[in-house]
C-alpha cells in the first residue's frame, strides 16, 4: 500500500471521530458557534507546535490558500455542527463526507487529474448516495428544509476546501504553513461570530470539552491529510479520507443506538461503492 494512501487511512480514521464527537457536542448541549470557536483556538495550537517541532513553519504567498481554505471550511464545520443537533450523526456525517465529488470534479476539471470509467461510475454512484440519503436526512431533521440546506452548504464547502488545499500545495506552500494560515481565518471567524451571536466571548464549559477534542482529531486529520496531498493526487487521497462516516456511522449505530433502515444502508453502500470506484479508477 503506498504512503499517501496509507496517510489518508489515518485522516479517515480521525474524521470519522471527529464527527461523532459533534454530535456528543450537540446531545450535551453545546452550541454550535461556541464549538467552533473553542476548536479554532485549541487548533490553531496544536497545527503551530506541529510545525515549529517539524521545522516546517514557512509563510510565502502560496500559504495565503490556506486563509480562503479557511473560509471555506469554518463555513462547513459550522453548518455541519448545527445539523447534528437536528437528527442522526450517520446520516449526516455520510452526507458531509460525501464532499470529496466536489473535490474530484474540481480536480479532473480544473487540475488536469485523471478520469476514467470508474472514477465516472464513482461519481455517478455518490450521485444516488446523496440522493438516497438526503431522503433519510428530511425524516432525520424532522422534515425540516433549512437543515437539508445547512448539510448541502456544508458538503459543498468541505469540498472546496479540500481542492484548495491542493491548489495551495501545488502553489509551493508547506502543509504547516497552510494549515496555520487557515487556522488563524477560522479563529478569526470563529471569534467574530460568536460575538456576534452573544454579544460577548465567554466559552462554556462544554465547549472547551468538546472543542479540544475535536481540535486534536481535526488537526491529526488535516496534518495527514496535507501529508497525503504533497505526495499524491486529490482525486484519489480526499475520496479515502472522507470515508470516514464509516467510522461515524458505527459509533452512532454502537454507542447511540441510532437507527438504520434499508434506504440508508442502500446509501451508505452506494456512498461506499463511489469511494472504490474513485479510489482505484
Amino acid at each position: 500500500m503506498n504512503t499517501p494512501l496509507l496517510l489518508a487511512l489515518g485522516a479517515l480514521a480521525c474524521s470519522g471521530v471527529s464527527d461523532y464527537v459533534y454530535k456528543r457536542a450537540a446531545m450535551a448541549g453545546v452550541a454550535a458557534h461556541q464549538l467552533t470557536m473553542v476548536q479554532g483556538w485549541c487548533y490553531g495550537l496544536i497545527v503551530i507546535g506541529y510545525g515549529l517541532v517539524t521545522g516546517t513553519l514557512v509563510f510565502d504567498l502560496a500559504s495565503l490558500w490556506g486563509a480562503v481554505a479557511g473560509l471555506f471550511a469554518y463555513t462547513g464545520y459550522y453548518n455541519f455542527a448545527r445539523c447534528v443537533q437536528r437528527g442522526a450523526v450517520g446520516t449526516f456525517s455520510a452526507i458531509f463526507r460525501l464532499s470529496f465529488v466536489i473535490t474530484v470534479a474540481l480536480a479532473v476539471i480544473v487540475l488536469g487529474e485523471r478520469t476514467s470509467s470508474l472514477r465516472l461510475a464513482g461519481l455517478a454512484l455518490a450521485l444516488v448516495a446523496v440522493w438516497l440519503l438526503l431522503a433519510r436526512a428530511g425524516e432525520a431533521a424532522r422534515a425540516e428544509p433549512a437543515t437539508i440546506v445547512r448539510v448541502i452548504i456544508a458538503t459543498v464547502c468541505l469540498g472546496i476546501a479540500s481542492f484548495i488545499y491542493k491548489v495551495g500545495m501545488l502553489a509551493g506552500a508547506t502543509p504547516a504553513g497552510l494549515l496555520v494560515v487557515q487556522a488563524g481565518m477560522v479563529v478569526g471567524i470563529g471569534t467574530a461570530n460568536t460575538l456576534r451571536l452573544e454579544g460577548r466571548i465567554r466559552p462554556a464549559p462544554g465547549a472547551w470539552h468538546y472543542g479540544l477534542r475535536t481540535a486534536a482529531l481535526l488537526a491529526t486529520a488535516f496534518t495527514l491529510l496535507m501529508e497525503a496531498l504533497s505526495r499524491g493526487e486529490a482525486s484519489l487521497v480526499v475520496p479515502v479520507n472522507q470515508m470516514g462516516f464509516v467510522v461515524t456511522a458505527m459509533l452512532g449505530v454502537v454507542w447511540l443506538k441510532e437507527p438504520v433502515d434499508r434506504r440508508s444502508l442502500a446509501g451508505f453502500a452506494s456512498a461506499l461503492g463511489a469511494l472504490a470506484c474513485l479510489a482505484t479508477g
